[in-house]
Formats: structure tokens, C-alpha cells, sequence
């Protein structure tokens, strides 16, 4: 079993209103082989060649260069036109695997909160979900500047049974956790497709989120949220305990009155 993880981030106009999300998805190992073809058939239609990445924010630095040191600026102004397409036919092939989505977010309210604590808090509580039925994961997250925050919340609960800041664990999850392996690893998103799809959900549930604390419509938005839905770990009835984590609690009702409408938009064929 595999777990791919990213970030997602955005901020109100005030700094101390600043969204922290992380998540990714569980993928079975022998389902890798075919969801990277799957992937990489959707890249064709698009005339996108498999070594050119996609993300969900097309206008990232380090994508726009990739794509300049190739001449293929004009390649990438077509993948921004088709954009919405692509993202929502990506999400949509979810639904052909047995991949579970676990997200986490967190909204500042305090000015002295760090990201690093963010990063921290997101990370447990997503290994508190992933290792409640499973063992042996092999997790692979985003390579950036904070591997060693990332990689000292893997170490605590294994070594340590106990979360990073002092964190309870289900017996369960700690026993899986020490049956896994006693690292994590660590990769860049613009050169593996599994951890495009993973940054391309968590934007998906990110702007879901951020537009439903903001209340900004966006058709866009909604429809690629409501095809990854039902992949979320706990649908249907324990998605906000097992797969979509809201904090602070006074967001979690706000967010599950707007999912419910967009599944009930869903059912009547509104959207």
C-alpha cells in the first residue's frame, strides 16, 4: 500500500486567517502500473507529453519553468485554456481504483501559530487515519522545506508511540505504524505522476474549502470536488471523522451544510 501526500494553501486578507490543508491518497500496489497509464492517457489527449507534469495551479514557478526550458510555452497556454477539462477528467478515473483521499485542514486564528505547526498537526492527524486499518504503507510526500518537520512527525508516534506534540494514537495505528517501515520517503512533485494526481485532489478539496469559508461560487470548483467525493475515506456517513478532518471546529459546520447541498445539487442533476 502506498500513500501519496501534498499541500495545499491559501489566506484570507488577514495573515492569522491563513488555510493550511494536507492530504493525498492510499493507492494498492498493484494498482500503480495502471493508474499511471491512466494518467498518462488523458496527457495524450491533451497532447501533453508523459514527462511534462500537471498540477492543479498551472501558473506554479517550477512548472512554468520546466515547461520554458522545453519551448513549450505555448503547450502550457493550451493546458491553462483546457484546464478545468483536464482536472475534472483526472479526478474522475479516481473512481475506477480503490483510492482513498484523506485531507486535513487548518485555519489560523492565532497569529503565533507557525506553518511548521500546521504542517505537524496536518501530518498526524493524516497518520492517525492511514494506519487505522492499514500497515506497511509506504508514504511518499512532496519534497520541500519541511521534510525534517515532516519526517520527525513520522518518527515520534513509530519510536516514541505518541504523536510529535504529545498526540494519542489508537493501539491499532501504533501497531501498524511500527509494522510499517521506520522512514518515510520523499519526492518532487514535477517529476512523479503519482504525487500530480495527489497535489491535483488536494487542490481540488482546497479551494472546495477555501471558497466555502470565503463563500465564493465557482462551478469549476464544485464539480471536480464532487467527483472525488465518494473516494473519500468514510463516505458516506464518517467522511468528516475519517477522511475530510476540519479544524477549527466552528468551520466544520459551515462546511458540512455546503457539502450536503452540493451532493443534494448532485442528485437532482443541478450542477
Amino acid at each position: 500500500m502506498y500513500f501519496f501526500g501534498d499541500n495545499y494553501e491559501a489566506s484570507k486578507e488577514k495573515p492569522e486567517h491563513e488555510i493550511f490543508c494536507y492530504g493525498g491518497y492510499l493507492l494498492k500496489k498493484n494498482e500503480l502500473k495502471d493508474i499511471e497509464k491512466y494518467y498518462y492517457k488523458i496527457k495524450k489527449e491533451y497532447n501533453i507529453p508523459r514527462d511534462l507534469p500537471i498540477k492543479w495551479n498551472l501558473k506554479d514557478v517550477n512548472l512554468k519553468k520546466i515547461y520554458m526550458e522545453r519551448g513549450q510555452e505555448k503547450l502550457l497556454g493550451e493546458i491553462i485554456k483546457n484546464s478545468n477539462d483536464i482536472r475534472e477528467k483526472i479526478l474522475s478515473f479516481l473512481s475506477d481504483f480503490s483510492v482513498e483521499l484523506i485531507f486535513c485542514s487548518f485555519r489560523e486564528l492565532r497569529e503565533k501559530t507557525k506553518k511548521i505547526d500546521f504542517i505537524e498537526w496536518s501530518f498526524t492527524n493524516i497518520l492517525q487515519r492511514i494506519f487505522y486499518k492499514n500497515k506497511r504503507i509506504n508514504i511518499v510526500l512532496d519534497r520541500d522545506e519541511y521534510i525534517n518537520n515532516l519526517s520527525k512527525t513520522y518518527f515520534s508516534p513509530y519510536y516514541l508511540k505518541k504523536g510529535i506534540n504529545g498526540e494519542d494514537f489508537y493501539e491499532n495505528c501504533i501497531k501498524n505504524i511500527c509494522n510499517s517501515l521506520p522512514f518515510i520517503s520523499f519526492s518532487v512533485t514535477v517529476y512523479n505522476p503519482f504525487l500530480q494526481i495527489a497535489d491535483i485532489i488536494i487542490g481540488a478539496c482546497g479551494n472546495f474549502l477555501k471558497n466555502t469559508i470565503k463563500n465564493i461560487e465557482n462551478k469549476q470548483v464544485k464539480k471536480c470536488f464532487l467527483s472525488i467525493i465518494p473516494k473519500i475515506r468514510g463516505y458516506p456517513n464518517k467522511i468528516f471523522e475519517y477522511g475530510f478532518l476540519i479544524h477549527p471546529s466552528e468551520d466544520k459546520g459551515i462546511i458540512q451544510m455546503k457539502f450536503n447541498e452540493l451532493l443534494n445539487l448532485k442528485i437532482n442533476n443541478d450542477i
